[in-house]
Protein backbone atom coordinates (compact mmCIF):
# COMPACT_ATOMS: atom_id res chain seq x y z
CA UNK A 1 0.00 0.00 0.00
CA UNK A 2 3.09 2.25 -0.21
CA UNK A 3 2.40 5.25 -2.44
CA UNK A 4 5.78 6.96 -2.10
CA UNK A 5 8.68 6.42 -4.47
CA UNK A 6 11.56 8.05 -2.59
CA UNK A 7 13.42 5.54 -0.42
CA UNK A 8 15.59 8.11 1.37
CA UNK A 9 13.49 10.41 3.50
CA UNK A 10 15.12 13.28 5.35
CA UNK A 11 12.23 13.80 7.75
CA UNK A 12 10.43 11.08 9.66
CA UNK A 13 7.08 10.92 11.43
CA UNK A 14 8.27 12.72 14.59
CA UNK A 15 9.31 15.76 12.54
CA UNK A 16 5.80 16.20 11.14
CA UNK A 17 4.22 15.41 14.50
CA UNK A 18 6.35 18.12 16.07
CA UNK A 19 5.31 20.67 13.44
CA UNK A 20 1.63 19.94 14.01
CA UNK A 21 1.64 21.73 17.33
CA UNK A 22 1.46 25.36 18.34
CA UNK A 23 1.10 28.08 15.72
CA UNK A 24 1.93 25.86 12.75
CA UNK A 25 -0.99 23.51 13.42
CA UNK A 26 -3.52 26.31 13.00
CA UNK A 27 -2.06 27.39 9.64
CA UNK A 28 -1.83 23.83 8.40
CA UNK A 29 -5.40 22.98 9.43
CA UNK A 30 -6.79 26.12 7.77
CA UNK A 31 -5.07 25.36 4.45
CA UNK A 32 -6.10 21.71 4.55
CA UNK A 33 -9.73 22.46 5.45
CA UNK A 34 -10.00 25.01 2.66
CA UNK A 35 -8.92 22.49 0.01
CA UNK A 36 -11.06 19.63 1.34
CA UNK A 37 -14.14 21.83 1.52
CA UNK A 38 -13.60 23.19 -2.00
CA UNK A 39 -13.02 19.79 -3.56
CA UNK A 40 -15.72 18.16 -1.44
CA UNK A 41 -18.29 20.61 -2.80
CA UNK A 42 -17.05 20.18 -6.38
CA UNK A 43 -17.31 16.39 -6.12
CA UNK A 44 -20.68 16.38 -4.35
CA UNK A 45 -19.43 14.70 -1.19
CA UNK A 46 -19.70 17.74 1.10
CA UNK A 47 -22.74 17.94 3.36
CA UNK A 48 -24.28 18.80 6.71
CA UNK A 49 -24.15 16.06 9.34
CA UNK A 50 -27.10 16.43 11.69
CA UNK A 51 -25.56 14.43 14.52
CA UNK A 52 -22.72 16.88 15.11
CA UNK A 53 -24.31 19.89 13.37
CA UNK A 54 -21.20 20.33 11.24
CA UNK A 55 -20.34 20.53 7.56
CA UNK A 56 -17.84 18.05 6.20
CA UNK A 57 -17.19 15.20 3.80
CA UNK A 58 -19.84 12.50 4.18
CA UNK A 59 -20.12 8.91 3.05
CA UNK A 60 -23.08 8.43 0.74
CA UNK A 61 -25.11 5.41 -0.36
CA UNK A 62 -27.48 6.02 -3.26
CA UNK A 63 -27.11 9.78 -2.70
CA UNK A 64 -28.12 9.41 0.97
CA UNK A 65 -25.56 10.51 3.60
CA UNK A 66 -24.88 7.59 5.94
CA UNK A 67 -21.83 8.57 7.99
CA UNK A 68 -19.16 11.14 8.77
CA UNK A 69 -16.11 10.33 6.64
CA UNK A 70 -12.51 9.64 7.63
CA UNK A 71 -11.55 12.23 4.97
CA UNK A 72 -12.30 14.94 7.52
CA UNK A 73 -9.26 13.92 9.60
CA UNK A 74 -6.07 14.42 7.49
CA UNK A 75 -6.07 18.07 8.63
CA UNK A 76 -4.33 17.15 11.91
CA UNK A 77 -2.77 13.78 11.04
CA UNK A 78 1.08 13.75 11.11
CA UNK A 79 1.34 10.71 8.82
CA UNK A 80 -0.88 12.36 6.22
CA UNK A 81 1.31 15.48 6.41
CA UNK A 82 4.36 13.22 5.96
CA UNK A 83 2.82 11.64 2.87
CA UNK A 84 1.67 14.97 1.40
CA UNK A 85 5.22 16.27 1.78
CA UNK A 86 6.85 13.32 0.03
CA UNK A 87 4.20 12.96 -2.67
CA UNK A 88 5.01 16.57 -3.56
CA UNK A 89 8.75 15.89 -3.38
CA UNK A 90 8.48 12.72 -5.48
CA UNK A 91 6.53 14.63 -8.12
CA UNK A 92 8.55 17.86 -8.24
CA UNK A 93 11.95 17.19 -6.68
CA UNK A 94 11.42 20.34 -4.59
CA UNK A 95 12.12 20.20 -0.85
CA UNK A 96 9.79 22.56 0.98
CA UNK A 97 11.30 24.35 3.97
CA UNK A 98 9.15 24.19 7.09
CA UNK A 99 12.05 24.87 9.43
CA UNK A 100 11.86 28.58 8.62
CA UNK A 101 8.79 30.07 10.29
CA UNK A 102 8.77 32.96 7.80
CA UNK A 103 8.20 30.49 4.96
CA UNK A 104 5.38 28.53 6.55
CA UNK A 105 2.51 30.30 4.80
CA UNK A 106 4.11 30.33 1.35
CA UNK A 107 5.16 26.70 1.46
CA UNK A 108 1.81 25.53 2.82
CA UNK A 109 0.14 27.31 -0.10
CA UNK A 110 2.45 25.47 -2.51
CA UNK A 111 1.85 22.11 -0.83
CA UNK A 112 -1.94 22.38 -0.71
CA UNK A 113 -2.15 23.71 -4.24
CA UNK A 114 -0.51 20.41 -5.22
CA UNK A 115 -2.93 18.41 -3.03
CA UNK A 116 -5.88 20.26 -4.56
CA UNK A 117 -4.74 19.38 -8.10
CA UNK A 118 -4.44 15.72 -7.12
CA UNK A 119 -7.40 15.51 -4.74
CA UNK A 120 -9.52 13.28 -6.95
CA UNK A 121 -6.60 10.88 -7.38
CA UNK A 122 -5.72 10.79 -3.69
CA UNK A 123 -9.12 10.98 -2.01
CA UNK A 124 -11.57 9.25 -4.34
CA UNK A 125 -11.57 5.93 -6.18
CA UNK A 126 -12.52 7.59 -9.50
CA UNK A 127 -9.01 7.33 -11.00
CA UNK A 128 -7.17 4.78 -8.84
CA UNK A 129 -7.85 3.04 -5.54
CA UNK A 130 -4.39 2.74 -3.95
CA UNK A 131 -4.08 6.35 -2.75
CA UNK A 132 -7.62 6.43 -1.35
CA UNK A 133 -7.10 3.24 0.66
CA UNK A 134 -3.62 4.31 1.73
CA UNK A 135 -4.89 7.52 3.31
CA UNK A 136 -7.88 5.69 4.78
CA UNK A 137 -5.45 3.23 6.36
CA UNK A 138 -3.32 6.10 7.71
CA UNK A 139 -6.29 7.85 9.30
CA UNK A 140 -7.87 4.66 10.59
CA UNK A 141 -4.92 3.21 12.48
CA UNK A 142 -5.05 5.61 15.44
CA UNK A 143 -8.87 5.76 15.25
CA UNK A 144 -9.21 1.97 15.56
CA UNK A 145 -6.80 1.88 18.49
CA UNK A 146 -8.96 4.50 20.19
CA UNK A 147 -12.12 2.49 19.56
CA UNK A 148 -10.58 -0.60 21.17
CA UNK A 149 -9.55 1.28 24.32
CA UNK A 150 -13.09 2.61 24.73
CA UNK A 151 -14.46 -0.92 24.30
CA UNK A 152 -12.08 -2.15 27.01
CA UNK A 153 -13.25 0.54 29.43
CA UNK A 154 -16.92 -0.19 28.80
CA UNK A 155 -16.46 -3.84 29.75
CA UNK A 156 -15.29 -2.74 33.22
CA UNK A 157 -17.13 0.55 33.69
CA UNK A 158 -19.62 -0.78 36.28
CA UNK A 159 -16.82 -2.37 38.30
CA UNK A 160 -14.80 0.86 38.23
CA UNK A 161 -17.73 2.99 39.38
CA UNK A 162 -19.43 0.38 41.54
CA UNK A 163 -20.21 2.93 44.27
CA UNK A 164 -22.68 4.67 41.94
CA UNK A 165 -26.01 3.64 40.51
CA UNK A 166 -25.48 4.13 36.77
CA UNK A 167 -28.68 5.19 35.03
CA UNK A 168 -27.31 5.66 31.52
CA UNK A 169 -24.06 5.19 29.58
CA UNK A 170 -23.26 7.15 26.44
CA UNK A 171 -20.29 6.15 24.31
CA UNK A 172 -19.77 6.33 20.58
CA UNK A 173 -17.47 4.33 18.34
CA UNK A 174 -18.43 6.03 15.09
CA UNK A 175 -16.77 9.06 13.53
CA UNK A 176 -18.46 12.41 13.80
CA UNK A 177 -19.80 11.96 17.32
CA UNK A 178 -20.35 15.47 18.77
CA UNK A 179 -18.86 14.53 22.16
CA UNK A 180 -15.72 13.23 20.49
CA UNK A 181 -15.05 16.72 19.10
CA UNK A 182 -15.10 17.96 22.71
CA UNK A 183 -12.63 15.30 23.82
CA UNK A 184 -15.30 13.28 25.66
CA UNK A 185 -15.36 9.52 24.97
CA UNK A 186 -17.72 8.24 27.67
CA UNK A 187 -20.51 9.92 29.65
CA UNK A 188 -22.09 8.17 32.63
CA UNK A 189 -25.33 9.43 34.14
CA UNK A 190 -25.44 8.48 37.82
CA UNK A 191 -28.03 8.76 40.55
CA UNK A 192 -27.11 10.94 43.53
CA UNK A 193 -28.52 11.39 47.03
CA UNK A 194 -28.71 15.14 46.62
CA UNK A 195 -32.40 16.09 46.84
CA UNK A 196 -31.76 19.16 44.71
CA UNK A 197 -29.75 17.35 42.04
CA UNK A 198 -30.68 13.70 41.79
CA UNK A 199 -28.56 13.04 38.70
CA UNK A 200 -24.99 13.83 37.72
CA UNK A 201 -22.82 13.14 34.71
CA UNK A 202 -19.32 11.70 34.80
CA UNK A 203 -17.33 12.55 31.67
CA UNK A 204 -14.25 10.56 30.70
CA UNK A 205 -11.57 10.90 28.03
CA UNK A 206 -9.94 7.59 27.08
CA UNK A 207 -6.42 7.19 25.70
CA UNK A 208 -4.00 4.39 25.02
CA UNK A 209 -1.23 4.63 27.61
CA UNK A 210 0.31 3.31 30.81
CA UNK A 211 1.92 4.32 34.07
CA UNK A 212 5.68 4.18 33.48
CA UNK A 213 6.79 5.18 36.99
CA UNK A 214 5.49 6.05 40.42
CA UNK A 215 7.43 7.91 43.10
CA UNK A 216 7.00 10.56 45.79
CA UNK A 217 5.92 13.09 43.12
CA UNK A 218 3.13 10.99 41.65
CA UNK A 219 2.31 8.91 38.60
CA UNK A 220 4.15 9.46 35.31
CA UNK A 221 2.04 8.35 32.36
CA UNK A 222 3.12 7.71 28.79
CA UNK A 223 0.33 7.66 26.23
CA UNK A 224 -1.43 9.02 23.19
CA UNK A 225 -1.35 12.77 22.65
CA UNK A 226 -3.53 14.70 25.09
CA UNK A 227 -3.80 18.49 25.22
CA UNK A 228 -5.50 18.25 28.66
CA UNK A 229 -8.08 20.84 27.60
CA UNK A 230 -11.22 18.70 27.50
CA UNK A 231 -13.98 19.35 30.04
CA UNK A 232 -13.93 15.91 31.65
CA UNK A 233 -13.96 14.50 35.17
CA UNK A 234 -11.42 11.75 34.51
CA UNK A 235 -8.48 11.01 32.24
CA UNK A 236 -8.37 7.29 31.51
CA UNK A 237 -5.34 5.42 30.15
CA UNK A 238 -5.54 1.86 28.90
CA UNK A 239 -2.72 -0.54 28.07
CA UNK A 240 -3.94 -3.66 26.29
CA UNK A 241 -1.69 -6.70 26.29
CA UNK A 242 -2.19 -10.40 25.68
CA UNK A 243 -4.34 -11.72 28.54
CA UNK A 244 -3.75 -8.59 30.60
CA UNK A 245 -5.31 -5.16 30.31
CA UNK A 246 -4.41 -2.27 32.59
CA UNK A 247 -6.93 0.54 33.10
CA UNK A 248 -6.09 3.58 35.21
CA UNK A 249 -8.21 6.69 35.78
CA UNK A 250 -7.06 9.99 37.28
CA UNK A 251 -9.32 12.78 38.43
CA UNK A 252 -8.99 15.89 36.29
CA UNK A 253 -7.65 18.33 38.88
CA UNK A 254 -5.71 20.72 36.67
CA UNK A 255 -3.36 22.22 39.26
CA UNK A 256 -1.98 18.76 40.06
CA UNK A 257 -1.33 17.72 36.46
CA UNK A 258 1.90 18.60 34.67
CA UNK A 259 3.25 17.81 31.21
CA UNK A 260 6.83 16.52 31.15
CA UNK A 261 7.98 16.20 27.56
CA UNK A 262 5.61 13.74 25.84
CA UNK A 263 4.59 12.30 29.24
CA UNK A 264 2.12 13.53 31.86
CA UNK A 265 2.67 13.67 35.61
CA UNK A 266 -0.39 13.20 37.82
CA UNK A 267 0.82 14.47 41.17
CA UNK A 268 0.30 12.60 44.44
CA UNK A 269 -2.14 15.28 45.64
CA UNK A 270 -4.74 13.78 43.31
CA UNK A 271 -6.87 11.21 45.11
CA UNK A 272 -5.45 7.72 44.59
CA UNK A 273 -6.26 6.65 41.02
CA UNK A 274 -8.78 4.00 40.07
CA UNK A 275 -6.84 1.04 38.67
CA UNK A 276 -7.76 -2.35 37.22
CA UNK A 277 -5.42 -5.02 35.89
CA UNK A 278 -7.03 -8.14 34.43
CA UNK A 279 -7.79 -9.93 31.18
CA UNK A 280 -10.63 -8.54 29.03
CA UNK A 281 -10.98 -11.01 26.19
CA UNK A 282 -12.84 -9.10 23.45
CA UNK A 283 -10.71 -5.92 23.36
CA UNK A 284 -7.55 -8.03 23.70
CA UNK A 285 -8.56 -10.09 20.66
CA UNK A 286 -9.56 -6.94 18.75
CA UNK A 287 -6.17 -5.42 19.59
CA UNK A 288 -4.40 -8.56 18.37
CA UNK A 289 -6.35 -8.49 15.11
CA UNK A 290 -5.72 -4.76 14.65
CA UNK A 291 -1.95 -5.08 15.17
CA UNK A 292 -1.83 -7.92 12.65
CA UNK A 293 -3.75 -5.76 10.16
CA UNK A 294 -1.45 -2.75 10.72
CA UNK A 295 1.60 -4.93 10.10
CA UNK A 296 0.14 -6.48 6.93
CA UNK A 297 -1.30 -3.17 5.64
CA UNK A 298 -4.86 -4.46 5.90
CA UNK A 299 -7.51 -1.83 6.53
CA UNK A 300 -9.60 -2.60 9.61
CA UNK A 301 -12.99 -1.03 10.34
CA UNK A 302 -14.88 -1.58 13.61
CA UNK A 303 -18.56 -0.61 13.70
CA UNK A 304 -21.03 -0.67 16.57
CA UNK A 305 -24.43 -1.53 15.10
CA UNK A 306 -26.85 -2.27 17.98
CA UNK A 307 -29.69 -3.19 15.63
CA UNK A 308 -27.64 -5.69 13.62
CA UNK A 309 -25.80 -8.94 14.31
CA UNK A 310 -22.20 -9.70 15.21
CA UNK A 311 -20.30 -10.43 12.02
CA UNK A 312 -16.86 -10.11 10.44
CA UNK A 313 -16.52 -9.48 6.70
CA UNK A 314 -13.26 -10.03 4.78
CA UNK A 315 -12.57 -8.27 1.49
CA UNK A 316 -9.62 -8.55 -0.91
CA UNK A 317 -10.73 -6.44 -3.84
CA UNK A 318 -10.06 -3.63 -4.63
CA UNK A 319 -8.04 -3.47 -1.39
CA UNK A 320 -7.64 -5.62 1.70
CA UNK A 321 -10.27 -4.79 4.32
CA UNK A 322 -11.64 -6.50 7.43
CA UNK A 323 -14.92 -5.07 8.65
CA UNK A 324 -15.92 -6.02 12.22
CA UNK A 325 -19.57 -5.27 12.98
CA UNK A 326 -20.53 -5.61 16.62
CA UNK A 327 -24.16 -5.51 17.69
CA UNK A 328 -23.96 -7.11 21.14
CA UNK A 329 -20.79 -6.82 23.23
CA UNK A 330 -22.36 -9.07 25.88
CA UNK A 331 -22.80 -11.98 23.46
CA UNK A 332 -20.64 -14.82 24.83
CA UNK A 333 -20.12 -16.07 21.28
CA UNK A 334 -18.46 -12.80 20.21
CA UNK A 335 -15.00 -13.88 21.37
CA UNK A 336 -15.44 -17.20 19.55
CA UNK A 337 -16.43 -15.37 16.37
CA UNK A 338 -13.42 -13.05 16.59
CA UNK A 339 -11.01 -15.91 17.31
CA UNK A 340 -12.28 -18.01 14.41
CA UNK A 341 -12.33 -15.08 12.01
CA UNK A 342 -8.79 -14.11 12.99
CA UNK A 343 -7.59 -17.57 12.01
CA UNK A 344 -9.56 -17.27 8.78
CA UNK A 345 -8.26 -13.84 7.86
CA UNK A 346 -4.62 -14.94 8.25
CA UNK A 347 -5.27 -17.62 5.63
CA UNK A 348 -7.50 -15.40 3.50
CA UNK A 349 -4.90 -12.63 3.13
CA UNK A 350 -1.88 -14.95 2.96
Amino acid sequence: MDILTSNIRKYRYDYFKGLLSGDFKKLYKERCNKVFEKKGKELGIWGFWKKNKMWGILNYQKQIPVSWCWRNTPNTHPYCFHDFYYLFYDSTGIELDFNDKNKWGKNLDILFSFIEKNFQLYFTTDIDTKYFYHFWFRCNQSWTSGQITIIALMYKIRKIFDEFKIIDMDFALERGDPNDFKGIDVILTIETKDIYKNREKIKIQVKGGRVISYNEEGYLVSGSANDLKADVNYWCYIDIKDKKTEIVLFQNINRYIERIGYNILFKKEIIHPIKIEESIMVPEKLDEIAKYCYDKKILIEIEHLPQGVNEVILQKDPEKIINIKIADFKDKNLIILLTNKFDELKKFFN
